[in-house]
């Protein structure tokens, strides 16, 4: 399928879209930036969250 000039790329096995490589960087950073603000929340509460 042709996404404003950029081909998309399904799954075989469930038909779910495969990101594109700047999608995925966005998602990473997304992740990351999720983690740290968990890792904060838990060492405001007292959990040192490098032992959980």
């Amino acid at each position: 399928e042709v996404e404003s000039e950029l081909i998309a790329f399904y799954r075989e096995d469930n038909a779910e879209k495969l990101l594109a490589p700047s999608e995925l960087a966005q998602a990473l950073k997304e992740s990351e930036e999720k983690a740290e603000r968990l890792k904060r929340k838990l060492s405001e509460l007292g959990i040192d969250p490098d032992s959980v």
